[in-house]
């Protein structure tokens, strides 16, 4: 099922990627990550970050009614054995921000480290 999206919701999603964009950056910055380390460590720091970003997204129940209405999340039996519009909203959440593609788009990424080599 294909999913058309409103304005605002498209906004506050392509706001929450940004967001995630920038403190998988900062994690690279700060772990001085070369492309290379980054690519072999992607899955996991993105991952996390998505999911903390999520959390923080969806602290408030207003805020995971809105995500389930404007996904049109009203079978979430393939979400497995969710017992919470939190976490209904969450999977729906991640489902949407992951299949966009944006935030594990490696060309969205800087890196300015290179191992350096010692002799």
């Amino acid at each position: 099922m294909e999913k058309y999206l409103n304005y605002k919701t498209m906004e506050h999603f392509e706001e929450l990627e940004s967001r995630i964009i920038e403190v998988v950056q900062d994690t690279i910055d700060n772990d001085e990550l070369t492309k290379e380390e980054f690519e072999n460590r992607k899955d996991e720091i993105i991952n996390d970050n998505v999911w903390q970003e999520i959390d923080t997204y969806l602290i408030y129940y207003e805020d995971q009614m809105e995500v389930v209405k404007e996904l049109r999340l009203y079978d979430w039996s393939h979400f497995g054995t969710c017992t919470t519009i939190g976490e209904v909203a969450y999977y729906g959440l991640e489902e949407e921000i992951m299949s966009r593609g944006k935030v594990t788009d490696i060309n969205n990424y800087k890196f300015n480290y290179e191992k350096q080599e010692t002799k």
